[in-house]
């Protein structure tokens, strides 16, 4: 009887994925792993069941596994090299480092760590390290402009303002905004060396944004900026009449006290300056002060140069007074021509404690406007506060002009005033504070109308604030006047039932709408994304401070390229090394882009 002959069966091909059909016969199977042909004439499937299970189809089964893995290459491994390579990059520049410094870094590390395969595949040299700062980070360091190309993006508010760094000017533009998911942000958009004036229309052009959700613009007193025929602030409104200004109030109280303190016949400034040159100079003085320390019991504190600014006048007269007994007994005991003239009259024993008590007085007054400027310096101050802050310091000025001696002061001011003249309170004293008040009150006449709404932005909640808000930041034509005020009246319930802890406006504001329905207060997120996003403080300050701290002496040689994308890269990721390297690691473009080598292109 002649035997029954199997065939190929293509179905076999998705159970047993190492066959193929023989090109020759249909009997036979070719297997892909040991490459050889094999008879299934009279078995089928039996057949290859059985030459799967000898022991020559295992030993290549096994040898062909080994073989892939180790030509395979290792994509995760690659990722966590890339991500490695990145934050070590921003490990550079987050903590002002030279890229040579990171270089011998790596090396060292490749050293250290024999163990690590991630450390022994990383090669980040000075050239690579800028290359990735410069073609990755700082493009990623971008990413929330997206956010305002959106139709329902939030508004932003652009600040200027110029500082020099050797023979280089730098321009830096810095947007705020807030968005319920991030809260409130300053970013560092651009850093110019040209004048901002050209280039301002151009950049914002160049990231696809127009002037259509700028809130604000915010600048400094510069002529460029307060000139009449070339305001920068009215070409901005030629292209959208809606922007507010947002002029640095900080600004205005270090103008406020400067021009006010030359009404005193005491020269305070020159005082302080000249007294601290004066023991810095000469390490024999510096002996000689010791020992007049010693002489009146006092304990000893080092008086030396500190650049003053009105603002920062104050720890220098904080310091002044509290060894004022020592200092003054040192110029005491000079001679006229060893003694600096401007200083001498002012130190004669004849002087009734004159000096002090400007002195004491000045640091009362400058501690006013010390407190007021750490509260608009602070991140999360908002517009919503500004009013408030600029009155309270009026309101101090106006308080102390009335009570003539200020309350809280020690009892060596109260006992110096009786000794000096009748009329110098009245000439002096009282004339400073009535120039800082009229000098701040022509201030807050110009503001108070924006600020009407002033109540009703921190939450206090009176039943026609949101119109008039809606009119003070020229929202009429993007809301209807009506349905802010439905939308109010459901948010004053959702305050009564929020918990009463001490939180910013911001944030107040991102748990309102978080407890109720986003979707449902469409215009008054309108109106708080405005309103947020007016800058009530020079933040384009803490630039310079990161762009002096990164170009040092020692880093002299970098490109003004380089410093600008280190310092966008600072300022606009907040987050540890850490951090960055697990938030660089979910992210795939940027590894990808990383890998790339047109990044050097």
């Amino acid at each position: 009887k002649k035997k029954r002959m199997y065939n190929y069966h293509m179905e076999w091909e998705t159970m047993y994925n190492w066959i193929q059909k023989s090109y020759n016969c249909t009997t036979k199977v070719l297997c892909t792993v040991c490459k050889k042909e094999f008879s299934i004439s009279h078995g089928g499937e039996a057949d290859v069941k059985h030459h799967a299970n000898g022991k020559q189809h295992a030993q290549n089964c096994k040898r062909q596994k080994q073989k892939h893995t180790a030509h395979k290459p290792d994509d995760t491994l690659n990722e966590k090299v890339v991500a490695a390579e990145l934050t070590q990059a921003y490990h550079t520049v987050f903590h002002h480092h030279s890229y040579q410094s990171g270089e011998c870094e790596s090396k060292l590390f490749s050293t250290l760590f024999l163990d690590s395969t991630i450390v022994k595949n990383i090669h980040c040299g000075c050239m690579k390290a800028e290359t990735l700062v410069k073609s990755v980070l700082a493009p990623l360091s971008l990413e929330f402009v997206d956010e305002f190309r959106k139709s329902e993006g939030p508004y932003f508010s652009i600040s200027t303002d110029a500082s020099n760094k050797g023979n280089v000017k730098m321009y830096p533009l810095v947007v705020r905004y807030w968005t319920l998911e991030q809260g409130l942000q300053d970013k560092l958009l651009k850093t110019f060396t040209k004048t901002v004036m050209r280039h301002l229309f151009h950049k914002l052009s160049s990231h696809k944004l127009t002037l259509e959700k700028v809130s604000s613009y915010c600048a400094d007193n510069a002529i460029v900026n307060c000139s009449k025929r070339n305001f920068m602030y009215q070409k901005l409104t030629k292209e959208n009449p809606n922007i507010l200004p947002a002029n640095c109030p900080a600004h205005l109280l270090h103008n406020v006290v400067k021009h006010a303190n030359n009404t005193l016949k005491v020269d305070v400034e020159t005082l302080v300056i000249k007294t601290f040159n004066h023991f810095s100079s000469l390490a024999k003085r510096v002996t000689e002060q010791r020992e007049i320390f010693d002489f009146v019991d006092l304990e000893y504190a080092s008086l030396h140069h500190v650049p003053t600014r009105w603002l920062s006048l104050l720890p220098a007269i904080n310091r002044l007074l509290s060894t004022w007994k020592a200092v003054k007994c040192s110029f005491v005991l000079l001679s006229p021509e060893d003694c600096p003239h401007s200083l001498w009259n002012l130190f004669a024993v004849s002087e009734n404690g004159t000096v002090e008590i400007h002195l004491y007085f000045l640091q009362n007054i400058l501690k006013v406007f010390n407190d007021a400027v750490l509260s608009l310096e602070n991140a999360n101050t908002t517009a919503c506060e500004l009013y408030a802050i600029m009155d309270g310091v009026q309101t101090k000025l106006y308080q102390r002009k009335s009570d003539q001696v200020p309350k809280k002061t020690s009892d060596k001011i109260s006992q110096n005033v009786t000794k000096l003249p009748s009329n110098t309170w009245r000439s002096g004293f009282s004339f400073l504070l009535m120039t800082t008040c009229t000098r701040s009150s022509a201030w807050l006449s110009k503001v108070i109308e924006i600020w009407s709404a002033k109540i009703f932005l921190k939450l206090s909640l009176p039943p026609l604030a949101p119109p008039l808000a809606v009119t003070a930041t020229n929202l009429q034509n993007a809301t209807d006047q009506d349905e802010p005020y439905d939308e109010f009246c459901s948010i004053k319930q959702i305050v009564k039932k929020l918990e009463k802890e001490k939180k910013s406006v911001s944030d107040i504001w991102s748990e309102v709408f978080k407890k109720g329905s986003a979707a449902d207060f469409t215009n008054m997120k309108k109106l708080i994304s405005l309103v947020l996003s007016i800058p009530v403080n020079a933040y384009t300050e803490c630039i310079f401070s990161l762009l002096g701290s990164g170009w040092t002496d020692v880093r002299n040689r970098c490109a003004v390229d380089l410093i600008k994308c280190e310092t966008q890269v600072k300022m606009n990721f907040n987050m540890s090394c850490k951090d960055f390297y697990h938030f660089i690691l979910g992210d795939k473009d940027v590894v990808r882009n990383a890998k790339s080598s047109n990044k050097y292109e």
